[in-house]
């Protein structure tokens, strides 16, 4: 095995600080990264509560929650709840994703303690209302109409039904029209009831954390009940055979999206996928741009990504071009995928993309909220103990990759009979895709 220049000195810096691991007796984990040249601290409630744990029916319960719980309380109304945090300079956020819900605040050292105690009071102690849900419902649907004139986000949300066929991680995150029109109040009680425990909380606090004890954040996180009944369990989703959709939309160009679906990838799969897909799609450099844009001139947009789920991966190429040159444009995506096979990654190559992903990954590192987001997902995956920093095992991986295994995960995943494609086109074509489906 050949070593990766540098990637050593690098993983040794890192060692010289490890975040702390506790688990309370409730369940809640608690990740503690304290970094004294930080000049502020940035803590992130993080709770398995998503769109995967969601029925069709109630798909979108996950996102309507998150949404009431970011803002009334028991004690404050709207206005007074943010105002509180401005007082305090806290910046406050909340997202969903398929497997998460997060609520993030951001704050001045001195200001956490009493920040914190204001985000968890709030998730606490929610006000659920009909006349909140209406409300917030009515948000949601103009969210859905503004992701809706997005063709790229379009086309990734009908891929993944695609691949994940009747796997809950095929369902929206936002839900849909009519999904939304069946959540009422006792769905969202019942969802909040269920998944805002302890047992699936992680509590992730990042950043300048001097003026915060342990012993502060125990005690306001273990007002959070361990659980209040059996938690379901999450199965991972399996591989389908490959399926086109095509779908017309009112804009001038076509879009294009292939993907295939990795079951269960282990930690070496995904970083031999992280090198696999620098090479195929994310730089100038990569076999995509280079042909299809460089050489070919067919698409102003080429290039790939890897999206991670816990227990699987999607492997994604998306391209825009004129519809005349689609079927051209989609005859090389394939030979590409191909010729990674054929012609697989030589020595240089891996050696040019191990070390831009590591730059990738070094840099990242500085920044609070990715710090966060790694710590969490390890954590809520059971990839944290107190003797493993996450930061150093993703540096130790990518190093010690070698050609061979990052070859033979070429031949196992650049197959393009296994790629799923769909198509938008322009509405002009409708008649062209009636055909396609049938």
């Amino acid at each position: 095995m050949r070593r990766r220049r540098h990637a050593t000195d690098t993983v040794e810096r890192l060692q010289l600080r490890t975040p702390q691991y506790h688990r309370l007796p409730n369940g809640v984990r608690v990740v503690m990264d304290h970094l004294p040249w930080a000049s502020s601290a940035l803590c992130g409630l993080w709770f398995a509560a998503a769109s995967r744990d969601e029925s069709a029916q109630h798909n979108g319960v996950a996102h309507l929650t998150e949404h009431m719980l970011a803002g009334r309380t028991r004690r404050y109304s709207v206005r007074r709840w943010a105002s509180a945090f401005e007082r305090l300079g806290a910046v406050l956020d909340a997202f969903t994703t398929k497997e998460h819900t997060c609520y993030t605040l951001q704050v001045l050292p001195q200001q956490l303690p009493q920040a914190l105690r204001l985000l968890i009071g709030g998730i606490l102690e929610p006000a659920f209302s009909w006349r909140r849900l209406r409300h917030e419902r009515r948000v949601i649907l103009e969210e859905l109409a503004f992701y809706e004139d997005d063709p790229e986000e379009f086309l990734a949300e009908q891929l993944e039904q695609v691949l994940f066929g009747e796997h809950p991680l095929a369902l929206p995150i936002a839900g849909t029209r009519h999904s939304l029109a069946r959540i009422g109040l006792p769905e969202v009680e019942a969802f909040y009831e269920r998944f805002y425990v302890g047992e699936r909380a992680v509590a992730v606090l990042v950043g300048n954390l001097s003026e915060l004890s342990l012993e502060q954040l125990q005690q306001e996180l273990l007002r959070l009940p361990a659980r209040r009944e059996p938690l379901p369990v999450r199965y991972p989703p399996v591989n389908l055979p490959a399926r086109e959709r095509t779908l017309t939309h009112s804009a001038q160009q076509a879009y294009v999206m292939m993907g295939q679906l990795l079951v269960q990838p282990t930690p070496r799969q995904r970083f031999c996928l992280a090198v696999l897909n620098f090479l195929l799609g994310e730089g100038w450099s990569s076999r995509l741009y280079q042909r299809i844009r460089e050489h070919h001139g067919l698409a102003y947009s080429i290039s790939s990504e890897v999206e991670h789920f816990s227990d699987a991966a999607v492997w994604s190429i998306t391209a825009v071009c004129s519809a005349a040159t689609l079927p051209q444009l989609e005859q090389l995506l394939r030979q590409e995928l191909q010729r990674m096979v054929e012609s697989p990654p030589t020595e240089a190559e891996i050696q040019r993309a191990t070390e831009t992903l590591r730059t990738q990954m070094v840099s990242s590192f500085d920044s609070l909220p990715e710090r966060m987001g790694i710590l969490a997902r390890s954590a809520m995956e059971g990839r944290a103990d107190a003797m493993a920093d996450p930061f150093v095992q993703a540096l130790e991986y990518l190093q010690q990759l070698t050609r061979e295994e990052i070859v033979e995960t070429a031949a196992q995943l650049c197959v393009p009979e296994r790629w799923s494609t769909v198509r938008l086109l322009p509405e002009r074509l409708s008649d062209g895709v009636a055909a396609l489906n049938r």
